[in-house]
């Protein structure tokens, strides 16, 4: 019930995010991390693995290292593989779509 009551005040919030960002232009730093931020779904476990083995101890330093291996991570894999990727879509669906086909 709480989340319901929660969720009718996201609703309003997320319409005057919407109306205020329709007329500006996002900051820089937020539209660059957002184009890198779905690489973390990815990458963070690895992070993980490699530094919290069963002997590991869990601490500020190992969790601060696993964080900024991840990060500096997501920020590799997109800039290697994500965005080839999605630029290999792109000519792709334009080279089908000009041949005739549909790209779906």
């Amino acid at each position: 019930m709480l989340l319901s009551i929660f969720a009718i005040g996201l609703y309003f919030w997320i319409g005057a995010e919407i109306r205020y960002f329709s007329g500006r232009k996002p900051p820089t730093i937020f539209e660059w991390a957002g184009s890198w931020s779905y690489a973390l779904y990815i990458v963070h476990p690895i992070a993980l693995l490699l530094l919290y083995d069963t002997n590991s101890a869990r601490t500020l330093p190992t969790y601060l290292a696993a964080l900024s291996m991840a990060l500096l991570g997501s920020v590799v894999f997109f800039y290697l593989v994500e965005k080839p990727s999605h630029i290999l879509a792109q000519v792709t669906g334009r080279q089908i779509t000009a041949a005739g086909g549909s790209p779906r």
